[in-house]
């Protein structure tokens, strides 16, 4: 059980790392983190036990309760000693490391429908106060089934649906906020399921389906949106770009439905025209292990078709790239889930994170590449002394930033500090540390 600080102390903590700059990293490995506990088959992980190497982490899921979007609420699975308090420090912990925690919005039974002006003026209200709470770099929206994602009246360039145009309405104000409050730009990412985005490429779908009805959202905040993560899982069987037909888990299906969402298309059934988006945009998003969804592709036809997409392999699969120059800049890869990855029986430990270091991480040229080498501090909290296991050189600051002590040695005298929360700064990692 974690030592658990005056909630004032907790309070100011959290106002400091909202402050902390968001950016969002050269090459990114999303995934998403579990409020909840499956047993065995799917154990709960407190946020501080990820993987490293994830570097944006979105927390699952802030739902509506009863569909209501005026009520949204984020709750944490009870029956473990891990808490509020716990996860509020360890999400700031993250964002320290300059990793950036979003608040992921729905997911498969928490979805909804903005049906009305009051209904979205109370989930912007909601999702700030989550947002100010857990101290959070932005949201991820993940809307779901069809009753809360079709859209029947508009098109792409001009959609007319209310819950469409409300949506829009409500992430703009929500972007506007956080920078008029934090000096800063919200990031914002989207995981919508193929139907609804490459799904505006089929007449089948379009008038079945709902397909392309997150295709105006997408267009409307092209400009603000962070990452756009589709669901290349759960999905079924997709046209490319030339109504050809490639399956979920195969190297084809990867590379099409990335090259769709990048070069863009005309939508069937008179929807319009997606401009698509920058490589820069765009995180491939499969299953972690074969269980964590359909559409699994293992490590070693995973990696070829992610090399082709960049530019740095030869053609695999049955889809050849139209763009011969490929995509160099495309931005990463996300999974659902963390909870999955971590897993030693669903593949391996850890094997979706592994791909990303093996394909993205020779790619970072801007940042630290990074270190997954294991630095322990301790004790923790601490009293006179701090021990600094596999690390030696670095920096303790206060909790506004300013340098207390610097130290070359893995033993440091910390007895004359004051009472509260530091920064301990070693090997590219930041450790927060507490002073009883």
């Amino acid at each position: 059980m974690k030592n658990v600080m005056n909630i004032n102390l907790l309070g100011i903590f959290l106002l400091y790392t909202l402050n902390i700059a968001s950016q969002l990293p050269e090459r990114v490995l999303v995934g998403y983190w579990h409020n909840w506990n499956e047993g065995v088959s799917l154990p709960f992980l407190e946020l501080n036990e990820i993987d490293d190497r994830y570097n944006v982490i979105c927390l699952s899921f802030a739902v509506a309760v009863g569909g209501d979007p005026s009520n949204m609420q984020f709750n944490m699975y009870s029956e473990s000693s891990y808490n509020d308090a716990d996860l509020k420090l360890d999400i700031a912990d993250k964002r320290a490391e300059g990793k950036i925690v979003l608040m992921s919005v729905g997911g498969a039974t928490g979805s909804f429908r903005l049906a009305n002006e009051t209904k979205k003026n109370g989930f912007v209200l909601d999702m700030k106060a989550l947002i100010q709470e857990y101290g959070l770099d932005g949201i991820d929206i993940d809307l779901e089934q069809k009753s809360n994602v079709c859209m029947y009246s508009g098109t792409i360039q001009n959609p007319t649906d209310i819950h469409v145009t409300l949506m829009i309405s409500a992430l703009q104000e929500l972007l506007n906020w956080y920078e008029t409050t934090y000096g800063k730009k919200m990031m914002l990412t989207m995981a919508p399921e193929t139907a609804y985005v490459q799904g505006g490429l089929s007449s089948y779908q379009v008038n079945n389906l709902c397909g392309g009805s997150y295709l105006p959202i997408i267009e409307v905040l092209e400009d603000d949106l962070d990452l756009l993560m589709v669901q290349l899982y759960n999905s079924g069987e997709m046209y490319d770009l030339d109504l050809n037909i490639h399956f979920e888990g195969t190297q084809g299906f990867i590379t099409s439905q990335t090259e769709v969402i990048i070069h863009g298309f005309t939508s069937a059934e008179g929807l319009g025209t997606f401009s698509g988006l920058s490589a820069s945009k765009i995180a491939i998003a499969l299953p972690a292990c074969p269980t964590a969804g359909s559409g699994y592709i293992s490590p070693n036809n995973l990696k070829p078709a992610l090399n082709y997409l960049l530019g740095n392999g030869v053609k695999v699969g049955d889809y050849t790239i139209k763009d011969n120059g490929a995509y160099p800049n495309l931005r990463g890869l996300m999974t659902w889930s963390i909870n999955n990855d971590a897993l030693v029986n669903c593949g391996s430990s850890y094997e979706y994170a592994q791909v990303y270091e093996d394909v993205f991480q020779p790619l970072i040229t801007k940042e630290n590449k990074i270190n997954i080498t294991s630095v322990k501090v301790f004790p923790n909290p601490f009293h006179d002394y701090l021990t600094i296991e596999g690390g030696k050189e670095g920096v303790i600051t206060d909790i506004s930033g300013k340098e207390v002590i610097s130290f070359n040695t893995n033993k440091v005298y910390v007895g004359g500090f004051k009472s509260g929360v530091y920064f301990l700064k070693t090997e590219n990692k930041v450790h927060r540390i507490i002073k009883q």
